[in-house]
């Protein structure tokens, strides 16, 4: 809020198989997939509207995580799909 750019959301989805809380075993070749949000702008907030982003951010999350993601047996980078 203080700088005045946009928030960016972001959720990972799959990082528990890479490794599990508490785990000491971590599986390097298992799929992460990084999903990018939309831009949230802040110019104009102040500290007092921090609930209202925070809600607004959890919101786009909470959406990103609940799409089912693709399946792919090919460990490493797949490239971007749209």
């Amino acid at each position: 809020i203080k700088a005045g750019v946009p928030l960016l959301p972001i959720a990972l989805i799959g990082t528990r198989e890479v490794m599990a809380m508490g785990s000491p075993v971590f599986h390097p070749f298992r799929r992460v997939t990084l999903r990018i949000g939309e831009p949230i702008p802040t110019d104009g907030l102040t500290m007092r509207d921090r609930g209202q982003l925070t809600e607004a951010v959890r919101e786009q999350i909470v959406a990103m995580l609940a799409k089912p993601c693709e399946t792919s047996r090919k460990p490493g980078f797949q490239g971007v799909r749209a």
